[in-house]
Formats: C-alpha cells, structure tokens, sequence
C-alpha cells in the first residue's frame, strides 16, 4: 500500500503558504510565558477577540482570494474583488445603535401605554391624565415601582379620580365639634349681657 503526504502546513490559519502558521505557532508559546512566574497565561476578553477577530480575516481573504485566482483574475482584479466584498459585507451589516435606539423607544412607549390604562383603571379623569402620569413618574425609583407610587399619590389627591374628598356626618348640625359650639354659645351670651338683651 503506498502512503500519501500531506503538506499539513497549507490548512493551518486558513491556508496560504503556511508562513502564517509558523508565526501562529510562535504567537502562542509567548502568550503562555506571557504569565510570569505561574506559567498561566495572562489575556483580557478585548484580545482574545481580536487575535480571533484578525485570524478569521485572514483565513476569509485567504479563501476569497483562492477562489478568486481559480476564476481566472489577475492579482489587481482579486484585490478589487476583495474590497468590494468587504464593502458590501460592511453595508449588510445592521446598525445596532440605531436599532437599540428604536428597541428603546418602543419599550418606553408601551410602558407608557401600560400606566396610562393603569391610571384610567384607578379612576383618572381624561382631562387630568397627563398631568397625574407626569407627577407620578416623577416619585417612580429603585425602591418603588409604577403602580406603588400611583397609588399614593392618589392617595393624596383623591380629587384626580373624580371621587373628591368625602364628607361625613355625625348627625348633629354642627357637624360635631360640641365644644367649639359651647365656646361660641358663651361668647354670644356674654356680648347680650354685655348689651343687656
């Protein structure tokens, strides 16, 4: 049986020559030694990232430029190509700042919506719904939410449900306050006696 050879050289970091597989090699023996006296290797997430950021790159324009060159274009023609594949890769890319700005924006519109059918199930009137959103949004923190803070401040201010304040009778037509009435009625009699009445 014959045997094959493989130049295992050639599949190391995306391909090429293989001399980007040696520098790999010797990239990752000073990392370990990187680590001083415990021999653990020292790296933070940021290049992590970019060394598998930079090797990725290089293995996609390793193969693009392979299957480039097997087309039939010429070194200038397969740089071209490389570029515009690296633009159109850019474009198709979503704008994530500008998505998380809309995400945002929806979420607070909806948590909007939630407190204002909240405020109508308390009883807000129509007319003064914005105005009780806006003061109970201020009172909203870490320690209390929405609808803990909706309800003390309606608490306080009863008269934004359309309930007023309520009033009770005792019964007696002076609504209660006997002594109040019993001062007065001293007064009155001192002033006819005073008069002579």
């Amino acid at each position: 049986m014959k045997k094959k050879l493989f130049d295992l050289q050639i599949f190391a970091d995306g391909g090429g020559d293989g001399s980007d597989a040696g520098n790999a090699g010797g990239g990752n023996g000073s990392q370990q030694n990187a680590g001083g006296a415990s021999g653990r290797a020292t790296y933070s997430y940021e290049q992590a990232e970019q060394i598998a950021d930079a090797r990725a790159d290089r293995a996609t324009k390793a193969a693009l430029s392979d299957y480039f060159k097997r087309q039939g274009m010429s070194e200038e023609e397969v740089t071209a190509a490389l570029a515009d594949f690296k633009a159109k890769r850019a474009a198709s890319q979503p704008n994530i700042s500008a998505v998380e700005k809309e995400r945002d924006e929806a979420l607070a519109l909806v948590t909007e919506m939630k407190n204002t059918d909240y405020l109508r199930d308390k009883g807000v009137k129509p007319d003064d719904l914005d105005y009780v959103l806006f003061k109970v949004s201020k009172q909203v923190n870490d320690k209390t939410d929405f609808k803990k803070a909706a309800d003390a401040f309606l608490k306080e201010n009863p008269r934004y449900t359309g309930q007023g304040y309520k009033v009770v009778s005792t019964g007696k037509p002076d609504g209660g306050s006997g002594a109040s009435q019993t001062a007065n009625d001293s007064i009155n009699a001192s002033i006819r006696s005073a008069f002579g009445r």
